[in-house]
This record gives structure tokens, C-alpha cells and sequence, in this order.
């Protein structure tokens, strides 16, 4: 029989997750800041509807190659994408 972890050694693991995941986020909204200054310096339109879906379909895979319910991820990654957005759009407003 497997003995279970230790809370404290339980929670030392989510910790390090979550500054994975923070690590992420900084990494992600300084390439959607340098999208979002590219795409206004071009004259491109701030959201690619297309772009959006293709991340979706991406999300589903990376959810079922890493075992994560691929609803649960989509929920968070929507909200990350929702964020992302909103960046772009505020910058091509800045013209």
C-alpha cells in the first residue's frame, strides 16, 4: 500500500506549479505585447478569429497528451485568451 504524501510536501507541489504557471503568463502576455505593437504597426486587425480556433484545437491536444480534462483547460485557457485580447485590442486603440 502506497503511503500517502505529507500535506505540506503536497502543497510545496502545487506551489512550484503555480509559479510554472506564472512563469507561463509572463512569458505569453510579453509575446501577445510585441503581436499586439507588430500587428498595429502593420495595420493588421487586432483579433484573427482564425488564430483563436487553431489555439483551441491545440489546447484540446496538449490537454489530452498531458491528461488534463480538455474542458477544464479550455475554461482556463479562455480566460488567458480573453486577457491576451483584450491587450491587442487596447494597443490598436493607442493609434
Amino acid at each position: 500500500m502506497l503511503t500517502p504524501r505529507p500535506l505540506e510536501a503536497l502543497r510545496a507541489e502545487i506551489d512550484r506549479a503555480d509559479d510554472l504557471l506564472f512563469a507561463a503568463l509572463a512569458l505569453r502576455f510579453a509575446a501577445v505585447t510585441e503581436v499586439a505593437s507588430l500587428k498595429r504597426a502593420e495595420g493588421l486587425a487586432p483579433v484573427d478569429p482564425a488564430r483563436e480556433d487553431a489555439l483551441r484545437r491545440r489546447w484540446v491536444r496538449l490537454a489530452e497528451a498531458h491528461g488534463v480534462p480538455a474542458a477544464e483547460a479550455l475554461a482556463v485557457m479562455e480566460s488567458v485568451l480573453a486577457q491576451c485580447r483584450a491587450r491587442v485590442v487596447a494597443a490598436a486603440q493607442e493609434r
